[in-house]
């Protein structure tokens, strides 16, 4: 049954179903949520690791509350989340701190 509200407003099926007071929105609901209104796509903590070139252990140890470089993310029900711009800037920070320049490889 679609509520008033969402037909008053001409919001799509979708829209309706998300803006539910009665349910939270479904994980796949948020992360497009999330990438369409940041222009930044979400990774998960294996990407992160892989894009760190990390171990996954590493990258659960920066978002706890006593590590001094935290990563920024958002958390989707029980799950860590990372915007690629977060950690884009996050490198630029640490590069920053380092003296601004790369290690020879």
């Amino acid at each position: 049954r679609v509520g008033q509200a969402g037909r008053r407003h001409g919001l799509g099926h979708d829209a309706r179903r998300i803006t539910s007071p009665h349910r939270e929105a479904t994980e796949c609901e948020v992360v497009k949520f999330a990438m369409t209104t940041n222009d930044s796509a979400l990774l998960t903590v294996q990407e992160v690791a892989a894009i760190l070139k990390v171990p996954v252990s590493w990258v659960y140890e920066h978002t706890r509350g006593n590590c001094r470089e935290k990563l920024p993310y958002v958390k989707v029900g029980k799950y860590l989340r990372f915007f690629d711009a977060d950690i884009s800037n996050y490198l630029h920070m640490i590069r920053a701190r380092n003296g601004g320049s790369r290690s020879p490889a």
